[in-house]
């Protein structure tokens, strides 16, 4: 009889945890198809998380990719984020693998509307990629006059800002950014994006000289800014 009972309890509990898998087995599903990646790695994420045997919710790519192995990690972001570091003008040219490494670097955020991201006078020390929904960019009108209106600019899938913290340790912002519509974020820190460069001397040396012509108003740091034109290619910036 109690053998029953233990095996009874064995086998629901088997079910409840092999049903938990499947449940995250299609959130993972869901949310790479959300983020159009490949179907060979999905199978490959697929197969390992089956094995992994692990029942937590993976609608989102950070817990996603928490669950993952290094090599897989390292595939999936770069699927998921590629097309959006090389819209940065920077990293247009740079070689894939030092592409990849930045992917694998950033971290990802859940922004719900009316959040604030970052606030005005802090000192940016991160480049973030808005991966889906819309931000909303307020600055004060340039003119500086007493009846200027603060300016809103919409930043939508695709776009970033905090181009300037790769650049220098002591910018501030003189904008601060609000969640418009519930949105996904990948946020590149500074010191993570000189940590993947300084294992490229080549690289390394070239953002050197950019960032010297920055300093000498040879080269605007204004150019790396996000605008609909940059996926175009209307900028003079060179990449690294």
């Amino acid at each position: 009889y109690s053998g029953f009972v233990v095996t009874s309890t064995s086998s629901a509990l088997k079910f409840i945890f092999d049903d938990g898998v499947e449940t995250q087995v299609r959130d993972a599903v869901s949310c790479m198809n959300a983020h159009k990646v490949s179907a060979l790695l999905q199978r490959r994420v697929e197969h390992f998380l089956r094995k992994q045997k692990k029942g937590e919710s993976m609608l989102v790519p950070s817990k996603l990719l928490a669950v993952l192995s290094p090599s897989i990690q390292k595939e999936l972001s770069l699927e998921l984020l590629s097309s959006l570091l090389l819209s940065f003008p920077l990293f247009q040219d740079a070689p894939e693998s030092f592409v990849a490494q930045l992917a694998q670097a950033h971290m990802w955020a859940q922004a719900l509307t009316g959040e604030l991201v970052v606030e005005e006078g802090q000192v940016e020390q991160e480049l973030i990629f808005v991966v889906s929904g819309s931000l909303m960019m307020l600055q004060d009108d340039p003119s500086g006059t007493a009846d200027a209106e603060v300016q809103e600019v919409i930043l939508g899938a695709g776009s970033w800002f905090g181009e300037h913290s790769l650049f220098s340790t002591d910018t501030t912002r003189q904008y601060a950014v609000v969640v418009e519509v519930d949105a996904e974020l990948a946020v590149l820190k500074a010191v993570e994006y000189h940590r993947v460069l300084e294992q490229y001397p080549k690289l390394r040396r070239q953002h050197a000289l950019i960032t010297k012509a920055v300093s000498k108003q040879r080269l605007d740091i204004r150019d790396l800014a996000y605008s609909a034109s940059k996926e175009t290619g209307g900028t003079e910036m060179h990449g690294i």
